[in-house]
């Protein structure tokens, strides 16, 4: 009986699958470096004044 009423009350699904990370977008310092989060993230100095686009998962980031 409760599932029903619940049922009608609640919203269908989101057409797409919703984002598991936040996409960020960076200029590497001078340094080699990237601050994201309060946390310093070395990267290759080839990169220094490049913009990169990170992928900011739960656990760990991707950086494109």
């Amino acid at each position: 009986m409760r599932l029903c009423e619940e049922l009608k009350v609640l919203r269908g699904r989101p057409p797409r699958r919703l984002e598991s990370f936040q996409v960020l977008s960076m200029r590497v310092g001078k340094t080699s470096t990237l601050n994201v989060s309060n946390v310093t993230y070395s990267v290759p100095s080839r990169l220094i004044g490049e913009k990169v686009e990170i992928r900011l998962h739960g656990d760990y980031l991707e950086i494109l």
